[in-house]
This record gives structure tokens, sequence and C-alpha cells, in this order.
């Protein structure tokens, strides 16, 4: 990982895994639903898809784990799924920063989405967000704003499209 994403262990959304699941092949990476560090990896995937997607799979674990310890929006409001867009669009961008190659299409697309989430979040649904909550969207905010800033190179196709 150090060779791939130096740093990578600075990352409020790095995974530290306590327990890893060997899965069926085919079935890739996957956090477990409770407890935070809770992997599943399936005997098949290459290195390079693991240290690829162990960054997205750590910052859905994170927000998994911030829901377990609190109330991030009010129940049934549309803050909870902005927060996971934004954080999805997010990890997105993330993960294109870190390549080698590309165009910066893919990125500029997960960054243009993940700010329609954020301002959704600081404008009306931001009523609905809990004290951690406002936090989290603060947190992500200050991402944006450094990741607008990075270089970015996508060696894979968009995903999106």
């Amino acid at each position: 990982m150090d060779e791939y994403r130096p740093g990578w262990r600075e990352d409020a959304n790095a995974l530290v895994a306590t327990t890893v699941t060997p899965l069926a092949a085919g079935f890739g990476l996957h956090i477990g639903n409770h407890g935070f560090g809770a992997l599943g990896v399936a005997l098949d995937i290459e290195p390079e898809e693991f240290v690829r997607r162990l960054p997205g799979v750590g910052r859905r674990a994170r927000l998994l784990a911030l829901r377990e310890a609190g109330d991030l929006n009010v129940p049934g409001t549309r803050a909870g799924s902005l927060l996971d867009e934004a954080g999805r669009w997010l990890g997105m961008a993330a993960l294109w920063s870190h390549e080698p190659r590309g165009d910066a299409g893919p990125r500029a697309e997960a960054l243009r989405q993940a700010d329609l989430a954020l301002a959704d979040l600081e404008g009306r649904a931001g009523g609905d967000l809990t004290e951690g909550g406002r936090l989290l969207a603060v947190e992500m905010r200050a991402e944006w704003t450094s990741r607008t800033h990075e270089r970015s190179v996508p060696p894979w196709p968009n995903p999106l499209s």
C-alpha cells in the first residue's frame, strides 16, 4: 500500500482490518455490516485490485461506523442519502486522483457530483443533519476543496458512463 498510496495511513478513511474473512471467488472486497474493521476478501482478488479498492471500502466502513455510534441525520430525511452520495463521489475522485495516467474527465465528474450533494447538505437538507452529521459534511467539503486542487489521471474506463 505504501508504494501505491504514500501517506494512506494518515487518511481519516484508512481501513484498519481487524477481521479478514475469505470469500468465494468472484465476490471482490466487502466490509462487514457491523463491526468496524471486518473485511471480506475474495480468494481470487488480484493484489492490484485489492489496493485500488481498499480506500473506498475504508470510506464506507467509516461512514457505517459513524452511523452505528450515533445519528448523523434526522431519520427518514434526504440528508442521510446525501451524505452517502457525497462520500461515494469523493471516494471516486480519490480513486482517480492517485492513478498515474489517463484523463481527468471521470474525476472532474465525481467532484461535480460530490459538490452537488454537499451543496444540498449546506442548503435546506442541512437542517436535517445532527451535529455529528454537520461536522462530517464540513469535513467532506474540506476534502472536496483539497481534491479540486489535485491533478488526476484515471487509467480505467469511466464507471459512471
